[in-house]
């Protein structure tokens, strides 16, 4: 019975419900948060860019080298078959060289619509999202834990169990994660649309018991 509440073993291509608890904990702490990891996620895309630019500096110096070689090479099929490899080492720098401005103008271009997003989109719907999860997190995690202590099978089962899977979670982070505003923000979210789905299913069967 528990290999069936649970779900197949590994050897079957499925994982146990704490298996599954335990990945997600491990996939929650090394994700970066979208708030706190920001600048490193976008400091790295600026060093990258750095490196783009200084690869393509070096190049175009390089082509230039290259260039005056192959302006020595006689214009004729002879030339062209004795200095093949130099022609094709500048034909083949010139192509790299424009698929650089064009790698790195993107990159750029990601970068400026990325500071943009964050300072004008994200940030103040983030804020709002952190004042509203700070006021209620408490409160809100209080009636779902008394909600997931109910054993029936109803039909609230399959919310109560999304509720608990991702209070358990939770629980299994460090104490310092738990008390991070961004984390506890994280399982806000969820647990409010799931409480208002518990909400309107009980809703749902009052206003059908009326009728009975």
């Amino acid at each position: 019975m528990t290999n069936q509440r649970e779900g197949f073993n590994k050897s079957k291509g499925r994982y146990t419900d704490k298996e599954r608890k335990e990945l997600e904990a491990e996939k929650i702490k090394s994700t970066p948060l979208a708030k706190r990891d920001f600048k490193t996620l976008l400091n790295h895309d600026k060093s990258y860019s750095k490196a783009l630019r200084q690869e393509l500096e070096h190049k175009v110096v390089k082509l230039d080298i290259l260039s005056a070689k192959c302006q020595l090479v006689p214009q004729t099929k002879e030339g062209t078959i004795e200095n093949i490899d130099i022609l094709t080492e500048f034909s083949s720098l010139q192509r790299e060289i424009y698929d650089l401005k064009a790698k790195l103008f993107t990159l750029l271009k990601l970068v400026e619509d990325k500071e943009q997003h964050y300072n004008y989109v994200f940030l103040p719907q983030y804020n709002k999202e952190l004042k509203e999860s700070n006021e209620n997190i408490k409160e809100l995690l209080t009636k779902c834990r008394e909600i997931i202590k109910e054993e029936k099978d109803d039909l609230h089962s399959e919310v109560r169990g999304k509720m608990r899977f991702e209070i358990e979670v939770f629980d299994s982070l460090s104490k310092e994660d738990r008390k991070d505003e961004e984390r506890q923000l994280n399982l806000y979210k969820p647990l409010k649309r799931l409480l208002g789905a518990y909400n309107k299913v009980e809703s749902d069967v009052k206003e059908a018991e009326k009728y009975k």
